[in-house]
């Protein structure tokens, strides 16, 4: 097979993924989403944006967004880098898995590990604004 039939095939593979969260990660991802909703995106653009506006998640309560953040910036430096990018900026998947050195497909299974990783983290706190968070899982 030729280098760029070989290409083709892996961009047609790749594209072939799912993209979305998997059902057990569901209550992970929304405590993310809150959580970059309560620590801030960064700094705010002047710019106008013609794009699609979309809704934000609700902040956490403080006492939570406290744990969460604190259990996120504990996590291992690739996992929290991951973490990081996917939920507090609002780049493609594309120039993400750029700046992490992966490929977009490999960007996504990243993204599911660490939702799985930070998952068993945050059951570990113990912390029941927390936990009550995470029970919508079962």
């Amino acid at each position: 097979m030729t280098a760029r039939a070989l290409a083709k095939r892996n961009a047609i593979a790749e594209s072939l993924r799912p993209q979305g969260c998997p059902v057990e990660y569901a209550t992970t991802d929304r405590v993310c989403q809150r959580w970059a909703s309560s620590v801030g995106m960064g700094v705010q653009s002047d710019k106008w944006q013609d794009t699609e506006l979309r809704s934000k998640a609700p902040p956490l309560d403080d006492d939570v967004a406290i744990i969460v953040d604190q259990v996120i910036m504990r996590l291992p430096e690739r996992t929290k880098r991951v973490i990081v990018k996917w939920y507090r900026t609002d780049l493609p998947n594309i120039t993400i898995a750029k700046q992490l050195n992966l490929t977009p497909g490999t960007l996504v299974v990243a993204w599911h590990i660490s939702l799985n990783f930070l998952l068993h983290k945050l059951l570990n706190t113990n912390h029941k604004g927390v936990l009550a968070l995470l029970r919508f899982r079962e």
